[in-house]
């Protein structure tokens, strides 16, 4: 699947993670799993490459458990307006 991105979004880095600022001045601030993954969507990564890639440097006890923490972030992101899939 594929996302499209809102455009003007600021990336800073802080010592939680990332906060997101986007031009209308909503932000969101996430943590360090939430970067990953954010930079990996960002660099078109397919989110079956994610989950995997997470899987191993996190020692998530379940694939499941992984596949539903990044749904729910990605499920965030959008309801937040700073992604949606693309068609």
């Amino acid at each position: 699947m594929k996302y499209e991105f809102s455009e003007h979004i600021v990336e800073q880095e802080v010592p939680e993670g990332l906060l997101l600022l986007k031009e209308d001045g909503k932000y969101l601030v996430i943590n360090k799993t939430g970067k990953f993954v954010w930079k990996k969507l960002r660099s078109s990564i397919e989110l079956e490459t994610i989950v995997s890639q997470m899987v191993e440097l996190y020692n998530v006890p379940t694939r499941e458990e992984c596949e539903k923490f990044v749904s729910q972030f990605i499920s965030n992101l959008a309801e937040n307006g700073f992604l949606r899939e693309s068609s």
